[in-house]
């Protein structure tokens, strides 16, 4: 599985791209494109790692680590942190992804009240954001404009979940 999942020499088919059609076929085949992804997912999971998800706990990422080894009967964290955790690490794979066909909106649509709301955008933004991936995954073929919305509105969420105050708790 490892092996496929970071198989470089794969040739994604530029064709049904959604997320990157704004790029060009040239640039979205390359090598050096997969690895900028590549450096960008990890870059944005550590990040997550260290800044986002202690937050959520009102911690530090050595002791959720830690905390994490012990066995506890009752534990602090809610299933909403859970979730912002699970959803947060899967986002960052969706705004890395070499290439999201139109089956992939399915796989991550469910996730994406929890993580507008996290992000404590303004009420407005919300379905406003929300409407421009939903118009964005909508339009067939993908083109530059639908392809630049789509990332438009991910790095409006993203940045958003990365700005969330640390005294945002959900649940």
């Amino acid at each position: 599985y490892v092996a496929r999942a970071f198989e470089y020499t794969r040739q994604f088919n530029f064709v049904w791209t959604v997320n990157w059609r704004f790029i060009g076929d040239r640039v979205f085949a390359s090598h050096e494109w997969a690895l900028i992804l590549a450096a960008a997912h990890i870059a944005l999971l550590v990040a997550l790692a260290v800044v986002v998800w202690p937050r959520l706990s009102h911690s530090t990422l050595p002791t959720i680590v830690r905390q994490g080894f012990t066995r506890r009967a009752h534990s602090d964290v809610s299933a909403t942190e859970v979730a912002v955790v699970m959803f947060s690490a899967n986002f960052v794979g969706i705004v890395c992804a070499r290439s999201l066909h139109y089956q992939f909106y399915a796989w991550y649509a469910h996730m994406l009240p929890l993580l507008l709301v996290h992000a404590r955008l303004p009420l407005v933004a919300v379905p406003v954001v929300w409407l421009v991936i939903e118009c964005a995954w909508n339009v067939f073929p993908s083109t530059h404009t639908s392809s630049l919305a789509l990332l438009a509105a991910h790095i409006v969420i993203l940045v958003g979940i990365f700005r969330a105050p640390t005294h945002a708790k959900l649940s």
